[in-house]
């Protein structure tokens, strides 16, 4: 697969081994970054005007390397751009919120998910469909009526940050949720409606199983680099409940260490990327791939290999820096944020 490229550069090996990254993938970065970084910086004054709640003061940073957008959607169309970053902007702080430490609830509360419930009730109140409506405004307004088609994979991926855990019996039981829960379905709508491209839904259904390496790539990405933070945050929830990440599954179904578990998730990632290469060569050289199923294909292996450099450079998923004089809850988790 020889793609064209119009709106994005790659990011150079250097910067990839500085952040010891080991994806496969290619790694991407949209040309006009900084226009992602200015939606960005607009979109968590907006967030800290309208929210106005100290439990919600989440983790605005970004990567040195660029903004998730415009490493996640190196080939989204300019003009798409800001919307996209104030969009996902919106999901990561979202997902923040709800794994912020709760506040005590009564004993007698006895089913627990993996994400404090107390959370939720925050979505769907007054300020939160204000911030709704002025991101959908702003959407329509840079990219026309349009935009509205990306509205509904936006939803679904929130819509997926409240699925609650089960008791996972196996590793395999686990990654079937976590991708749910990850809204990594959703992922791939939302980067077609950002590249304004419409892949034929039979052939993007026939393709699937070269896809499916992909989101289990992603999802063990995100597990492999905020297993840290996660375990900090873990004891901090009321009740902690169960940590919901492949680490301590792993730790578990195989009878190993922490670290044993951690370098088994890494190499999962690998192997991941290695089937979908393999299986992806095997349709190229069957031929009879479609212009619009090669861009999809694409964008996907772009989106994932963004979102690990993204995860790798990442400083919120740095927890070494925290000090331990900071003993208040906000303050402790505003420091790893």
């Amino acid at each position: 697969m020889s793609p064209e490229y119009q709106f994005s550069e790659e990011v150079d090996p250097a910067t990839l081994q500085r952040f010891n990254c080991f994806t496969t993938l290619p790694v991407r970065l949209h040309k006009n970054n900084d226009i992602a970084r200015k939606a960005h910086r607009q979109f968590a004054k907006e967030w800290k005007a309208i929210i106005k709640d100290e439990k919600l003061d989440v983790d605005f940073r970004q990567s040195p390397v660029g903004h998730i957008a415009s490493l996640a959607l190196p080939e989204c169309l300019p003009e798409r751009l800001a919307f996209a970053a104030k969009a996902l902007d919106y999901i990561l702080a979202v997902d923040d919120a709800t794994d912020l430490p709760s506040q005590p609830r009564p004993k007698s509360q006895t089913k627990r998910g993996i994400r404090a419930p107390q959370s939720h009730g925050w979505r769907f109140n007054t300020k939160q469909k204000h911030l709704q409506a002025r991101l959908l405004l702003e959407g329509i307004e840079s990219c026309g009526k349009g935009i509205m088609d990306m509205l509904g994979p936006a939803q679904a991926v929130l819509e997926s940050l409240t699925v609650y855990s089960r008791e996972c019996t196996s590793f395999d039981d686990y990654i079937s949720l976590r991708i749910v829960n990850m809204g990594a379905v959703e992922i791939k709508s939302f980067v077609c409606h950002t590249m304004d491209m419409a892949p034929n839904a039979k052939e993007r259904d026939a393709v699937y199983h070269i896809i499916k390496p992909l989101e289990v790539a992603m999802v063990l990405t995100n597990d492999y680099f905020s297993y840290p933070k996660e375990k900090a945050l873990h004891p901090l929830q009321d009740p902690p409940g169960a940590l919901f990440n492949a680490v301590p599954i792993l730790m578990v179904e195989h009878g190993i260490s922490e670290d044993d578990a951690l370098a088994l998730v890494k190499q999962m990632v690998i192997e991941a990327e290695q089937e979908h290469g393999m299986l992806l060569e095997e349709l190229e050289q069957e031929g009879g791939l479609s212009t619009d199923l090669r861009q999809f294909i694409n964008a996907c292996r772009m989106a994932t290999g963004g979102f690990h450099i993204w995860h790798a450079s990442n400083p919120r998923y740095d927890v070494e820096g925290m000090r331990e004089d900071k003993r208040s809850v906000r303050k402790i988790v505003l420091s790893w944020f």
